[in-house]
């Protein structure tokens, strides 16, 4: 088991991470700030980071110009496992309310544009490969919006899976995903991420 820091402050690691990229270019900063955003997001329900990712956080202004973006990238990954986690183990033990996953799918086609690109793409080229949905999935839409709309794709697929096998998902999944295109980036596309990921794991149970 992977020590914790009791005493960790995620906003105050963060602050100090951020201010040292900020003083060696405010592009370097911007382009982590999303990290801190979405662990200080689940600090009110007791989430503290762990000393080896908090050790790869504060490694970040010492990573030379041509490895930042993909250390960043990588950090997303840990930090987005690190939050999956922690959310998991703070799940009530009392089950649930389970839905029927098709009204969601229906509530997504009506009121979600970014889900209904997808649904366009696949009427229009229905055994399309997964680079011509990346390319489909950002003509035309903001730069802010380029992974939220990709992740469209893993959204869809999971709803369509447990509809056909008739699995069910949790009330507070639904209700999430019914509000996810109204949230900011970049907590849009990793809690997105996230909840699909809980989606997946709760009809293997």
């Amino acid at each position: 088991m992977t020590d914790q820091n009791p005493n960790d402050n995620v906003p105050d690691i963060g602050e100090d991470v951020l201010r040292q990229l900020h003083e060696q270019d405010p592009v370097r900063a911007e382009k982590a700030e999303h990290l801190f955003k979405l662990l200080s997001l689940r600090k009110s329900s007791g989430f503290a980071l762990d000393q080896r990712l908090e050790a790869m956080l504060r490694k970040l202004p010492g990573y030379p110009a041509e490895e930042f973006e993909n250390e960043v990238a990588s950090l997303g990954l840990e930090v987005l496992n690190a939050v999956v986690t922690h959310d998991e183990k703070i799940s009530l033990p009392a089950p649930e309310p389970m839905v029927n996953p098709k009204p969601l799918f229906d509530y997504l086609a009506n009121a979600n544009p970014f889900f209904q690109r997808w649904l366009e793409f696949l009427s229009q080229i229905p055994a399309a490969d997964p680079e011509s949905w990346d390319e489909f999935a950002v003509q035309g839409i903001a730069k802010e919006d380029h992974e939220y709309a990709r992740v469209m794709r893993e959204l869809g697929q999971m709803l369509i899976d447990l509809i056909h096998r008739k699995k069910q998902i949790s009330q507070h999944l639904a209700t999430c995903f019914q509000n996810s295109h109204l949230l900011y980036e970049p907590e849009r596309y990793l809690n997105t991420a996230s909840w699909v990921y809980m989606a997946e794991e709760d009809a293997e149970k």
